[in-house]
Formats: C-alpha cells, sequence, structure tokens
C-alpha cells in the first residue's frame, strides 16, 4: 500500500545535520578561524547520553609561524592562575589546560607528570601516577608515549641514594629535590625535615628547624625526613662536591617542551588500555594528533550541567577517532576543563566553554598554540550585516567588521573605498537589494584586500509582524517576516509601506501585511500618585502607599507600597489600587513591571483586572520574591483582558511576622514576540478497508525548543520510514532524555485495519 505519515511538526527551519554515531539525534557544528592553520570547532549534539558541548582545537603544524608549546606560569612551573590569563600572559592564540596536578602547603601546586620548558628538564614523572606525556620537539613533531625518569644523588664517598622526584609536593618519606623553577623559597625545615643546600655542586647547607631557604641561582634543595633513611646525615656534609643524574626511558634530549597526563586514549589508530582512570561522566580535556603526527588537537567536553552531560572514558576513546586522532591522551578534567581561543575581532583571548565549578580553576600547567607571525597588512576582510536572511526586494546594509593580514592574525582595517559586489542582486553603496531567492555571496575589497561571506534571499514572505525593541517604546519596533517554510528574517522598514488605520499601522511588504499598535500611553512610569494602599484583613495587615525619590528605574521617582504582616492569623495582603485602571491595548499578550525588594522573601506577587465579560481576572507575577533590588517581572495577560485595576503582594506564611515594601516602575504591556505557532494542523488518516498497516506511537515533548523539535522530528521520521511505518501519532509528553531512551514503538493492525481506532490521555 501506499506509505504515507501524519506528523505532529514543529514550524522551525529543519536542519539535515548527519548524526556523528548511531547515539546522536541531532549535532550543530560551527567552525572559526583563531589563525592561519589553527580553526576553532563548537559541536552541540544532542545524544542519548544527553547534551554534549564539545569545543575542538585544529592546529596543522605544518603552518609557517604555528607552534606547539606547553603553557606554565611566568614566575615558575609550582605557580599558579586561570587557562585565560596564563595565555593572555603568553600570547596564546589558543589553550587548554592539561596534567592533573596536587596543591601544596605553599600555596602553589605541582603537577604529576613531566615537564620540559624551553629544552630544560624543570620537573620528573611521579612515581605514583602512571600518566603519559604529550612533547613537541624541535621540528614542531608531537610526541605522546609514556616516559620514567629516575633520579639518582651521588655523595663525595661514592655513595648514593634514589631521588624520588624534581619539584613534586610530597610527603618527604624519600628525598625530593626542588629547584627554583618550583619556588623561590623551601618550605622551611621544621618538624624534622632535613633540607640540603647545592650550589654548583658543592653542599652549602645542611638546615634543620630552620625557616624556609631561597633556592640557588644555580643549584637545588634536597628536602627528606630523615628518620625514613639517615643516608643523607651518614654521608653528606657542608663543602662536599656532590652529583645528581637524570635518566629517561626515551631519550627527551630533543624535546623542546613536554608535560604529563593521563591514560593514552588512543595509540596507532587504536583504543589503547586505560592506565589511568578517571571514573564516571565529567567534564573532559583530551589533546591527540592525526597519523602524521603534525595536526594537533585539543578538546574539551563540558559537563555536570543540565545542556552539557560530559563523558566517560570510554566516551573520550570514541570521540578521539570520531575526530580523527591517532594518537591521544586525557587530560585532568572536571573543574579544571578550561579552553581558550582567540577572538580575532577583538584579538582577546576568551573562553569558549563552560567550566562546570561556575568560575575559572587557577591551574599550573596547559597547552598553547601560538602564532610567532610579524605583523601583516590587511589581507583578508571579514564582512558583517545585522541579519544573513533577506526577502527578494528587500534591502540589507553591510559593512566590514575586521581585518586579518596575511597570516590569519588580527590587523587594522585598511583605508579607503571599499567595493561592494553580489553574485546576483545589486548594491548601492554597501546597501544590498535582493533580486530572486537563493544562495548570494557578497564580497567587499578594499586596497589589496578582499572579503566575502554567504547569505540567503528568501521568497516572499506570507506574513509580518512588528516585534518591540525594548519594554518601553512600543513605538521603536523593528519588522520581521516568515514564509511558508518558517523562515524568518528582518524586514527593513524603509522597504515597507505604512499605512494609519487609527489604532494601529497597516504594514505591508512584497503582498503580506502585518500591523503595528499604536501605544495609547498605557504605560504607568510612576512620577505622579497613582493610586492608593489597603491592606487584607484590614484587622490584622496595614499598608501605605507613597511616591519615592530614594528607587526608580527612569525618571525621578517610583511607587513604593509598604506593608506589615504580624504573625499568625489568615493569608494577608497588600494592595497599590490604581486611581484609574490600566486600559490594556488590543495587541498586548503580556503585563511587565519593574520590581524593586530590599530583600529576598517567599511572598507572591501579583496583578488584578476585569476582563471584557466584567469578571475579576489575576495575574500571578511572581510565586517567591528571591531577589533584592530591581528585577523585571512578566506574565501572560489571561484571554480578552480589559483594563489592570492594582498590584497586591500576598502574604501565605502565617506563622511569619513581615515589615518591608515593594517599589514599582514602569508598568506596561507587551507584544508577543512568538511569530510562529508551535505545531501544523494534524492530519488524520483512515486505513483502506482489508488492508494491513502499521501505527507507530511516540512520546510529544513537554518543551518543544523550535530548532530540537525540528531536528528529533527530520530523524524520527527518517526511522519510521526505514521501519516502513504507515502512520504515527505523538502523544502524552516526555523530556528529551526520555524521548532518547525510548523514542518510539509500533504495532501492526491486521485485515480488518478499518476499526476505529480510540485515542484518549492512556493511549491508543
Amino acid at each position: 500500500m501506499k506509505k504515507c505519515m501524519a506528523f505532529i511538526l514543529s514550524t522551525a527551519l529543519l536542519c539535515t545535520a548527519v548524526p556523528a554515531h548511531a547515539e546522536t539525534f541531532y549535532e550543530i557544528k560551527e567552525s572559526t578561524p583563531v589563525t592561519n592553520g589553527v580553526t576553532h570547532t563548537y559541536i552541540n549534539r544532542y545524544t542519548d547520553a544527553g547534551w554534549q558541548k564539545i569545543h575542538v582545537i585544529e592546529a596543522d603544524l605544518t603552518t609557517p609561524y604555528v607552534k606547539a608549546d606547553i603553557l606554565t606560569h611566568k614566575d615558575g612551573i609550582g605557580y599558579c592562575d586561570t587557562v585565560p590569563a596564563l595565555a593572555k600572559e603568553a600570547g596564546s592564540v589558543a589553550a587548554v589546560n592539561s596534567d592533573f596536578f596536587a596543591r601544596n602547603a605553599w600555596d602553589k601546586a605541582s603537577t604529576i607528570g613531566l615537564v620540559v620548558e624551553d629544552g630544560q628538564l624543570k620537573s620528573t614523572v611521579s612515581k605514583e601516577i602512571n600518566g603519559a606525556t604529550i612533547g613537541f620537539d624541535d621540528q614542531n613533531n608531537v610526541i605522546l608515549d609514556y616516559i620514567t625518569t629516575d633520579v639518582v644523588f651521588t655523595a663525595a664517598n661514592g655513595n648514593s641514594i634514589k631521588i624520588k622526584e624534581i619539584n613534586k609536593y610530597d610527603s618527604l618519606i624519600e628525598p625530593v629535590v626542588y629547584t627554583k623553577d618550583f619556588s623561590a623559597v623551601t618550605g622551611g625545615s621544621y618538624n624534622n625535615i632535613l633540607e640540603v643546600v647545592v650550589v654548583d655542586g658543592v653542599v652549602t647547607e645542611m638546615r634543620r628547624n630552620m625557616d624556609g631557604v631561597v633556592v640557588p641561582e644555580n643549584g637545588y634543595v634536597i628536602r627528606h625526613l630523615p628518620e625514613y633513611d639517615t643516608f643523607l646525615w651518614e654521608n653528606v656534609k657542608v663543602g662536599d662536591a656532590v652529583t645528581l643524574s637524570v635518566s629517561t626511558s626515551v631519550d627527551i634530549r630533543a624535546l623542546e617542551s613536554a608535560c604529563g597526563g593521563g591514560t593514552l586514549l588512543i595509540q596507532n589508530g587504536q583504543k589503547h588500555a586505560i592506565t589511568h582512570t578517571i571514573g564516571g561522566v565529567n567534564p573532559r580535556t583530551i589533546a591527540g594528533t592525526d597519523a602524521t603526527g603534525k595536526k594537533l588537537f585539543l578538546v574539551t567536553v563540558d559537563g555536570r550541567q543540565g545542556d552539557a552531560a560530559g563523558m566517560t572514558m570510554s566516551n573520550l576513546q570514541d570521540l578521539a577517532l570520531e575526530l580523527g586522532m591517532y594518537t591521544a591522551i586525557n587530560l585532568d578534567g572536571g573543574g579544571s576543563t578550561t579552553m581558550v581561543a582567540r577572538n580575532n575581532q577583538t584579538g582577546q583571548q576568551e573562553v569558549v566553554n563552560t567550566p562546570s565549578d561556575g568560575g575559572l580553576r587557577t591551574v599550573p600547567i596547559g597547552l598553547q598554540i601560538l602564532s610567532t607571525a610579524p605583523a601583516g597588512e590587511a589581507a583578508t576582510l571579514i564582512l558583517k550585516t545585522e541579519d544573513e536572511k533577506v526577502f527578494d526586494g528587500g534591502t540589507r546594509a553591510f559593512s566590514l567588521d575586521y581585518a586579518l593580514d596575511q597570516y590569519g592574525n588580527p590587523c587594522a582595517l585598511p583605508q579607503g573605498e571599499v567595493t561592494w559586489q553580489a553574485t546576483s542582486g545589486s548594491f548601492s553603496g554597501n546597501v544590498f537589494r535582493a533580486e530572486g531567492s537563493g544562495k548570494v555571496t557578497v564580497t567587499a575589497t578594499c586596497g589589496n584586500a578582499a572579503g566575502s561571506m554567504e547569505i540567503t534571499v528568501l521568497d516572499a514572505p506570507q506574513q509580518l509582524k512588528a516585534v518591540p525593541m525594548s519594554v518601553y517604546a512600543d513605538q521603536d519596533f523593528e519588522v520581521y517576516g516568515t514564509d511558508r517554510l518558517g523562515n524568518t528574517a528582518k524586514i527593513e522598514k524603509d522597504d515597507c509601506l505604512f499605512e494609519n488605520m487609527g489604532k494601529y499601522q497597516k504594514i505591508q511588504f512584497a503582498g503580506a501585511e502585518g500591523a503595528v499598535y499604536l501605544n495609547e500611553d498605557n504605560t504607568d512610569t510612576f512620577e505622579g500618585l497613582n493610586g492608593s494602599a489597603s491592606a487584607y484583613p484590614s484587622d490584622q495587615a496595614s499598608a501605605t502607599y507613597a511616591l519615592t525619590d530614594t528607587f526608580a528605574v527612569s525618571g525621578s521617582f517610583g511607587g513604593k507600597l509598604s506593608f506589615h504582616f504580624p504573625e499568625g492569623g489568615q493569608t494577608k495582603a497588600a494592595y497599590l489600587n490604581f486611581s484609574t485602571p490600566k486600559t490594556v491595548p488590543m495587541a498586548a499578550t503580556h503585563l511587565g513591571v519593574w520590581v524593586y525588594a530590599p530583600q529576598e522573601s517567599y511572598q507572591w506577587l501579583r496583578a488584578e483586572g476585569i476582563d471584557s465579560a466584567g469578571n475579576t481576572q489575576r495575574i500571578t507575577l511572581s510565586e517567591s520574591l528571591e531577589f533584592s533590588g530591581w528585577k523585571y517581572l512578566t506574565a501572560p495577560l489571561p484571554a480578552g483582558m480589559q483594563n489592570i485595576t492594582k498590584l497586591y503582594v500576598v502574604q501565605n506564611e502565617k506563622q511569619v511576622a513581615v515589615q518591608s515594601y515593594l517599589v514599582f516602575d514602569n508598568l506596561e504591556f507587551l507584544t508577543e514576540n512568538q511569530t510562529l505557532p508551535v505545531y501544523k494542523a494534524v492530519s488524520v488518516m483512515q486505513p483502506a478497508q482489508n488492508s494491513a498497516f502499521t501505527l507507530t506511537v511516540t512520546s510529544e515533548q513537554a518543551d518543544r525548543n523550535y530548532l530540537f523539535a525540528g531536528l528529533y522530528d527530520a530523524q524520527l521520521q527518517k526511522k519510521l520510514q526505514a521501519a516502513s511505518a504507515d502512520c504515527m501519532l505523538a502523544l502524552g509528553h516526555a523530556t528529551p532524555s526520555e524521548i532518547a531512551a525510548n523514542a518510539w514503538f509500533s504495532f501492526e493492525k491486521g485485515e480488518n485495519a478499518g476499526a476505529v481506532l480510540a485515542v484518549n490521555q492512556s493511549g491508543i
């Protein structure tokens, strides 16, 4: 039989994103150049495990002037700062946090893994965590491997002892070496600690029960608890010539820089056994390379947030392979996960991901991408326009946003006349006029620099709508149109015809009509005494109302409603009764008002008015005043609302005494901004007699975001077509995660398929 589908569809624009893997419902990618050879890509996807927000820096290290390096504090590897602060100091074009670390008693931190900086070993590999290392040689090659280090201290008498680590915060059960790279001053030799100071290979001090010592420029300090091993006391004395030797499992002499991390995730294009596990679903940071070793990936995955679930270690391996990594390493995640990328428009480093702690964590080390290019001249122009969609016959102004030089770095815009061109349509100065629908490339040239951008010219709109630009001025509006596919674009007011119809102005453009309703001066700015106070019950509660010049959003005054609700009794309320009811304009859909609260409280704030049938209607602006200071509150107006007669605060906690006040300003009526209905009409199908068909049932979304709804419907339609389903009905409500977990089910009706299908809240 002929297959047909009955869908409840969002009228949003349906994007045709290809899922990255089977568990992905939809995916959107946005890529932005950072400099020549370096790109930042943001991936927002919805999977059966929830939302994922992924940021990827791809750096082609064969590009001239592009260099990868570690990122440390200017004062030494033991010092911490946020990734954007470290990146700003270093001039990075992109950066992420890297190694795991431990805080120490000196208000500093030590990394877990190896640190090589400027070709010099600054810290050895931790003996306690089996982590890998990422490094860069002098040819800009990336090295990812497991590296071990061994350090031996030899006394003047030839006896030796193994040093546990260099520049790690430690319990000192075994001897540890510290250099000036870790801290300028040691932690001191109290609590039975022994500090041995070595300068140019000679022991200069043996310190006990003393304050911290300045770490020598050309030496080091060994710190140890001698009760665990008396070697230093028995074999070392002041004036001895001693040696410190370091050996590594891999020759690191070619490394310009390196830092540690956790387990290798991928090696030789295959999943590697996990050697260092950080369990659970968490924010993550990883780094890796392609098979050539010349493309570096820096990746962050947001987590612990409603719109960003995070990933497991296994998820990370899948992601690394998906992105094309041949080798990959896991780095510190959780609250440390931070990515910075340069905004070429401003030239500033910006945090592009959302750290899970709600703020930026300080870290001792990261990975960075640098551009070492000299300053160049403008070569690429970046264009901007207010709306990259325009209707056929409409106009759109363009301008130059910023410029990049020949190395892809921001520079000053060139001076001189700008020439504008388009593949279709025409320009008058910098104003484009669309002629015919489809994709259009707009090009600008100025001197030796040029740039282009693609815009979309839509067919004529089917409806127009005026959208207020602010809550204060109903006359200050913009015009938007919507075409038959649900695409929306701004229409310049100069392109429209306006006709005064009394209560409103009719708007016309390309055969479509809309209206903008005129303000009838219904905004109350509280500049005059506009009402009086009353309280309920009058024998318990009390209220006063007056103008105040202490608090105002605009103008000089606000309306102050003071109230006293004593303990006990019944529900209480304080009213601002307007002297003249506020008439609701014809097009208004919402009430808005600014409210000042001196402190948080749990009272209700409501409004009251009369509808067209003469009935009293109550509007809840807030069920709890959980704010202090000014806040703008809005609420939908009931259908047929004619006027607003009062604002009032309600105290439901009968056993709590309250004496406080609220200040009101700029009470106004708003027009609903939404231009599209949520659902199209639903087609009802009657199956043919004596023919089998398949009916599919799915849960409807409780909150249908336009973009997600469209993409979900498109993905579901593919599944239904693959299953040869004839009809689909959406029943009930479900969250996106519930839909993802159990998106749909099907059943078949046999030869008697002409039977009536009864639909109710329980199903079919």
